[in-house]
């Protein structure tokens, strides 16, 4: 919480592990706070924390980082990203979308000088903002397999969707029948996925 009422929310991921790394997340924790409370603008916090961390004498070490900051009047949601997976936004209609990547920049550490840029989103009620770490794109099973991708940005599959009916007069399913991939062998993950079943021979 800050002193005016307002909520920041963080995320972060450092690059590299053991002692060196885990200091570097120390400073981080204290240093974000330090930089809210004294910055009038959170883009202006994180351009002086990335100051900060870049001279912060660790190594070549870049955080990847996210901060948000929540006004409970207005429910205006201010975003600086840098560098970090972009937060997910469920409106309470269900929609399902990511925002802050076109303002996204370089993770902290990197550019001592380097001036952040933030966006403000408008938040209702009903409204679900989710922010994660790689942890999660890439977490494993049982068996220690990758769970299988997602079927790529609802608005890409709803645009494919209506090109195909307009060059071919065939209406696809954006939700259920439309799968965007990566590359060559997500694409091949994806076509065994939905023509092989348990119990079959292959």
């Amino acid at each position: 919480p800050l002193p005016d009422g307002r909520t920041a929310i963080t995320i972060g991921d450092v690059a590299g592990k053991g002692m060196p790394a885990a200091l570097l997340m120390a400073r981080l924790y204290s240093s974000t706070r330090l930089q809210l409370l004294t910055s009038t603008t959170p883009a202006q916090a994180i351009s002086r924390l990335n100051a900060e961390i870049a001279s912060s004498g660790l190594g070549h070490r870049f955080i990847t980082f996210l901060c948000m900051v929540l006004d409970p009047r207005t429910h205006e949601l201010r975003v600086v990203n840098a560098g970090h997976l972009p937060p997910i936004l469920r409106s309470k209609d269900g929609v399902i979308s990511s925002f802050g990547k076109e303002l996204a920049s370089l993770p902290l550490g990197i550019v001592p000088d380097l001036e952040y840029q933030e966006m403000s989103v408008q938040l209702v009620a009903g409204d679900t903002v989710v922010a994660f770490t790689d942890g999660a794109t890439e977490a494993m099973n049982a068996d220690l397999n990758q769970y299988p991708p997602m079927a790529g940005w609802p608005a890409l599959r709803e645009a494919v969707a209506a090109k195909i009916e307009t060059l071919h007069g065939r209406r696809y399913d954006a939700g259920s029948e439309i799968t965007i991939t990566a590359g060559a062998t997500q694409a091949i993950l994806t076509a065994i996925l939905a023509t092989v079943h348990a119990g079959d021979e292959v």
